[in-house]
């Protein structure tokens, strides 16, 4: 992931498009890591698993929204998971239910922990690292990523869960 100084404000950075996306931080433009087959499938598999459970669960989920954790910083979790209600227009200013990001093999320990700070301390309830290569889930809690050794995330207190048993099925053999 690289920085590059911003040659924006936050506001402009708001109201501008970029192919791909890149997160504001602080000042700086960053880069998300590259994005594999196997990464986009499991996103998608991730959206297709929240969206069948919308009506239940009065959820909704977006993939790789802008989402403003403080006044100078600006992540894009590769799946959120909301209530549901309207959207905002330019970017998420609510924390999510759920922060979901998708482990590629250019991600840092660092950069991993540097998103799941910000997610939480905007208010982020549930923030989940899926590592599709390793077949495994961590949650992040008191500072650090702990193993899931369930075969289930859930949202504590709410109905909102994620089958891992089925998300490693969907997402077929391993090559």
């Amino acid at each position: 992931m690289a920085a590059s100084p911003a040659a924006v404000t936050l506001e402009q950075y708001l109201a501008a498009s970029y192919r791909p996306d890149v997160e504001f931080l602080d000042g700086a433009l960053l880069e998300k890591p590259v994005v594999s087959p196997v990464h986009g499938r499991v996103q998608i598999l991730l959206g297709s698993w929240f969206g069948q459970h919308e009506d239940a669960w009065s959820i909704q989920s977006l993939a790789e929204a802008r989402t403003q954790v403080s006044d100078r910083s600006v992540r894009l979790p590769d799946l959120s998971v909301l209530r549901d209600g309207p959207l905002p227009r330019r970017a998420l200013t609510e924390p999510p239910l759920i922060a979901i990001e998708v482990l590629s093999e250019t991600d840092t320990e660092t950069g991993l922990k540097a998103r799941a700070r910000d997610l939480e301390a905007m208010g982020t309830r549930a923030i989940w690292l899926i590592d599709p290569s390793s077949r495994t889930a961590q949650q992040w809690s008191a500072g650090a990523w702990r193993i899931v050794r369930e075969t289930r995330l859930e949202l504590s207190g709410s109905p909102v869960f994620l089958d891992l048993g089925w998300l490693w099925d969907k997402l077929g053999p391993q090559s």
